[in-house]
């Protein structure tokens, strides 16, 4: 489910800026030099909740396998 999220969190923040900067665009008849600025920035936005993601994720494992070692060092085989 989290990975889905962060999917479409990329789309969805590209989808987002690439609308804001049309919308200026229009407004200021500079069409399409704000539509691809803002693109670029949601992507980049993006990319930046992707990279947040794994390394939340990777701390979250850490962490796991941690609690695993310190578990397992405290049990004797037979």
């Amino acid at each position: 489910m989290d990975a889905s999220q962060v999917g479409l969190n990329l789309v969805v923040a590209t989808f987002i800026g690439g609308l804001i900067g049309y919308f200026i665009d229009r407004h200021f008849n500079t069409l399409p030099w704000f539509t691809l600025l803002f693109f670029f920035a949601g992507m980049t936005a993006g990319f930046r909740e992707v990279l947040r993601y794994t390394r939340l994720k990777e701390e979250e494992e850490e962490k796991e396998r941690e609690k695993e070692k310190k578990e397992g060092n405290g049990k004797k085989d037979i």
